[in-house]
């Protein structure tokens, strides 16, 4: 049981430190312009919608800002994502190797 405890924890923990980031991350009016613009386009164009936000993310992930990875995180980790309305690989490849991502550099801390 003690594992569980610690895993609730944690994950309290990684949800606090994401509060912290997405307030202060609302403020950007590029993120806010991009979800306009992909707002009902998921369903007709989910590989340029995919392309959109890898170009926000700079084009390589490895070298975005925290802000930035955790915004496009918790949206893809949205209800539309997580629930498989919209789901297609590039969604999928996308959203794993911005986790992967995350936890790296949490790990490097």
């Amino acid at each position: 049981m003690a594992c569980c405890g610690k895993a609730r924890k944690l994950r309290k923990l990684q949800e606090q430190r994401m509060k912290k980031l997405r307030m202060g991350l609302v403020k950007d009016s590029e993120w806010t312009k991009l979800k306009i613009l992909l707002s009902d386009q998921w369903k007709k164009k989910p590989e340029w919608c995919c392309s959109q936000l890898r170009e926000y993310l700079d084009g390589t992930i490895s070298t975005t800002t925290k802000n930035k990875l955790a915004l496009v995180f918790n949206y893809l980790s949205g209800s539309g994502f997580s629930g498989g309305r919209v789901n297609t690989p590039c969604i999928r490849q996308l959203f794993t190797t911005i986790k992967i991502e995350v936890k790296n550099r949490e790990t490097k801390k």
